[in-house]
């Protein structure tokens, strides 16, 4: 092929589009680095933001109890509560138009407070609870108790102005009406001031204050008097004195405060950010946009750290973050914010673009030093420009090309040049030639395990969840519905097969842990084994902390690999420690490091039941186990799920034993110099 142009005019060109392409990355990153500023400043504000409306929310809270226990402890409505649950014994006692026109007519006192006490603490509703049944409540628009009508409690709307001719003698006409979706029908028993959180309807959230009424009662006449009346706390629910009658909780305030798409608004409003309040299962919401909370948090109960990322809603992008609120030991509410990215796109297009500016004006003078310099180089290159233009570099032909290569003509820098290009070339074939049988298998592997975990996952998904909660579920509803009505072996039977469908449940989740596992996309980083074995060690001391087991774990455990992956198969390893050494009064569970075969290993060892090594090639095959349910619980997944990540990241699990003098679990992490070459 006849050269065409020349070497000064091609260098040119190289370096034209070398400068050219520094420009480029030099802009994108600055680009890049610009808009990581406006990321991080976004999800600061959204950070702070969700901390100021915990803040807001619980000094809510605060003052709602407050006023609940003011209220509740008012001496006039602690006689309210009193008469009503001596007035309800009587009439369940003995029922007749008198006890009932009684009863009424003190609800209807009772309403009358609850409506003055509504007013002036702004509460969305308050209502009077009895045996965990609704007996009154009063909202700002309507007021409604339960009354007596033939042999049935019936739930009627009475007059926010009650007149003589409503009460008692207009009783029946009053009409029947459900309390509204706020008001709910029942409560349950508690023994102490407890905070709760409900969803009634969509885009609506109720936050009940419940505040339980303890009284010491007596007999008197037939009729059962309530004395001694306070809220009610677990310490206070004893004898006053020694031999004493112990008081009992006959009734329940709940004070209401409702939140709606209003509250939301003002929020955004003082903020800027897009509020929402959510369910802990994130089933229910209350928002303005339809942010999804990630399913990492919903699976981590105990985790209250804010959890920040971006979402696409619609045709709109957003910057969102969640953060998990304990009210105390009682209720849990998910707070979500989102903060929509076209503001903050709008300020870095600007900045950008002047960017952009000033790198074009960088490059034009680049272009002109560029050709200054060039037109001084000489061109002895362009013999060796011939000898590579006579030859394809196609995979192909590379060799073809090293059978007869281009022998250098002299002992300068194009000899030196030419001397490299064909040391080049052979590396070149060689590494290609491995990497497209690498690629073959990789891609038949990929497929394949692609394929498993699909059709895996869908059968779990589809044919296997829907039956084991279906059995669950109506086997406990038959078991708290009818368990009276069977014999001790009759709610045996149905204990023993909920604990076969959870079972079941549990096997086919860790099958989807088990895929998911050898699916996940690896991150390798240096890892200290020591932090992540130390951390597992303390979760199992938490979960049980009478356990008499001295847990040893080396220091400085470092090793390269997916921190993610490894500390799933250090809780593997580690519970599958723990368990074995129950039987043990005392145990000892140790984590270590050893040369063995000239290869660095890391070990779990303990002192427990052990297992005859005669079985050993059934340790890391799923479903396989080597001890009974009974014995040991567990599905047999842990070690097979130990095996897959230990092979994902190139290395080798194997375990030695002796029955009753424990168990030791080596594998091995090669170095990310020791994994074979990309190419």
């Amino acid at each position: 092929m006849q050269l065409r142009g020349s070497v000064r005019s091609k260098l040119l060109l190289a370096f034209a589009a070398s400068l050219t392409a520094i420009t480029l990355v030099n802009t994108a990153l600055m680009s890049y680095l610009i808009g990581r500023q406006g990321e991080d400043e976004a999800f600061n504000r959204l950070s702070q933001q969700l901390m100021q409306l915990q803040d807001d929310l619980q000094d809510t809270r605060d003052a709602l109890v407050a006023v609940a226990q003011e209220a509740a402890s008012d001496e006039r409505t602690l006689s309210d509560l009193a008469i009503l649950y001596s007035e309800s014994l009587a009439q369940a006692k003995r029922q007749d138009d008198t006890r009932d026109r009684a009863l009424t007519l003190h609800k209807t006192e009772s309403l009358n407070r609850l409506h003055l006490i509504l007013g002036s603490a702004q509460l969305s509703s308050l209502a009077v609870y009895m045996n965990g049944t609704l007996s009154h409540y009063v909202t700002p628009d309507e007021a409604g108790m339960s009354v007596r009508r033939g042999r049935r409690d019936t739930p009627v709307i009475t007059s926010l102005k009650w007149s003589e001719q409503d009460q008692p003698a207009g009783l029946q006409n009053w009409p029947e009406h459900r309390p509204p979706a706020v008001i709910a029908s029942h409560i349950a028993d508690v023994d102490h001031v407890t905070t709760l959180v409900d969803f009634p309807s969509p885009q609506k959230l109720v936050l009940r204050i419940v505040v339980p009424i303890q009284a010491v009662t007596r007999e008197s006449f037939n009729d059962t008097i309530a004395e001694n009346l306070a809220i009610a706390t677990p310490e206070n629910l004893r004898p006053l004195e020694t031999g004493g009658p112990a008081p009992v909780v006959i009734g329940q305030y709940v004070f209401s405060k409702t939140f709606d798409r209003n509250f939301l608004q003002e929020t955004e409003a003082k903020t800027g950010i897009l509020p929402a309040l959510l369910s802990a299962d994130g089933k229910h919401r209350l928002d303005l946009v339809g942010i999804a909370v990630p399913p990492s948090l919903l699976s981590t109960p105990t985790d209250v750290r804010i959890k920040l990322g971006t979402a696409d809603i619609g045709d709109q992008s957003y910057y969102q973050g969640f953060k998990r609120w304990r009210i105390g030991n009682d209720a849990t509410l998910m707070l979500g914010g989102a903060l929509s990215r076209a503001g903050t796109l709008a300020t870095l297009r600007r900045t950008t673009f002047f960017g952009i500016v000033a790198a074009a004006v960088i490059l034009a003078i680049g272009m002109a030093l560029g050709s200054v310099l060039i037109t001084r180089m000489v061109t002895p290159i362009k013999a060796l420009t011939a000898a590579a233009t006579s030859m394809r570099l196609d995979t192909s032909e590379l060799g073809t090309y090293l059978e007869s290569p281009v022998q250098p003509q002299s002992q300068d820098e194009i000899g030196e040049l030419t001397f490299a290009f064909n040391k080049m070339a052979g590396r070149l074939h060689a590494l290609n030639t491995t990497l497209e049988q690498q690629v073959r298998d990789r891609t038949a592997q990929l497929e394949t395990a692609n394929h498993e975990l699909e059709s895996f996952s869908y059968s779990v998904s589809h044919d296997l969840r829907a039956p084991l909660r279906t059995l669950d579920g109506f086997s406990r509803a038959l078991l708290e519905d009818y368990g009276r009505q069977l014999d001790d072996n009759g709610r045996h039977y149905l204990r023993r097969i909920r604990g076969a469908s959870q079972h079941m449940a549990q096997l086919i989740d860790d099958m989807l842990n088990l895929a998911r596992v050898s699916q996940a996309d690896m991150r390798r980083t240096a890892v200290d084994l020591t932090a992540l074995a130390s951390e597992v060690a303390d979760e199992l001391r938490r979960n049980d902390p009478d356990r008499d087991i001295q847990v040893v774990i080396a220091p400085n455990l470092q090793a390269s690999g997916d921190p993610r992956l490894l500390q799933v198969m250090l809780e593997n390893l580690l519970n599958n420690a723990w368990k074995f050494t129950s039987t043990r009064a005392s145990a000892r569970i140790e984590c270590g490091e050893l040369i063995r075969n000239g290869t660095r290993a890391f070990f779990v060892r303990d002192d427990g039941v052990g297992f005859d090594m005669a079985y050993a090639h059934k340790l890391f095959i799923a479903f396989q186990r080597l001890h009974t349910v009974s014995e040991f619980p567990g599905t047999g997944i842990g070690l097979a799920t130990v095996q897959r990540i230990v092979q994902r990241h190139g290395g080798h699990v194997w375990a030695e034993s002796e029955l009753e003098h424990g168990a030791t679990f080596y594998f091995t992490l090669p170095d990310d110099d020791d994994l074979p070459s990309a190419a």
